[in-house]
């Protein structure tokens, strides 16, 4: 086999993994606001961005505890709905909501569009949430006691993280680079070597 097309169909293979769709990301919650938390997972479409919005998430499954209450919300609820404005950053291993924004963003994830009730909300000082407060739990109804809230955050902060398992396109381009590798060492044994008389 010739070297130029080794290096064709190596060409080739590196072309085909970069052009593969970014996959799903699933990134883990365990979020602490006063005495409640919101626990559980929040799938994106893969995107790795800034200043995203509410689109990027596929399917979620939170359980919003509160005082004395909790509720789960999922995306297979017929009620469940993820809505709000950017401020939120996607990595490869983590969700951030940028707090400091001033710009009215936010992000809410809730049983039933607007209804003020079975919710977790992060706040930029958006409408939607209650303008004073950064983040809060809601297992039953934002006026109930069970509702719990967190102001003063300030500036990019982590709500969820990703565990370490490689992509499909890093596993591929780890197998193409040991083929490679073993291509190499065949061909390497198999030519004669020069013997000094």
């Amino acid at each position: 086999m010739s070297k130029f097309l080794v290096a064709a169909i190596s060409a080739a293979a590196l072309l085909f993994v970069s052009a593969l769709p970014a996959a799903a990301s699933t990134y883990n919650v365990n979020e602490t606001i006063g005495l409640g938390s919101v626990v559980g997972t929040v799938t994106t479409n893969g995107t790795i961005g800034t200043d995203l919005g509410p689109s990027i998430f596929t399917a979620w499954d939170l359980h919003l505890n509160g005082v004395s209450a909790s509720f789960e919300i999922k995306n297979t609820d017929s009620n469940g709905v993820v809505w709000g404005g950017g401020d939120v950053t996607a990595t490869a291993t983590h969700l951030l909501f940028n707090y400091g924004a001033g710009n009215g963003g936010f992000l809410v994830f809730q049983d039933g569009y607007n209804s003020g009730q079975e919710y977790w909300c992060l706040n930029a000082g958006g409408g939607a949430c209650l303008s004073h407060v950064s983040e809060y739990v809601v297992p039953v109804y934002y006026t109930d006691s069970s509702s719990q809230f967190i102001s003063g955050k300030e500036g990019t902060q982590v709500f969820a993280t990703i565990s370490a398992v490689p992509e499909p396109s890093t596993w591929a381009m780890m197998l193409l680079g040991f083929a490679g590798i073993g291509f190499m060492a065949y061909r390497r044994k198999s030519k004669p070597s020069l013997m000094a008389a």
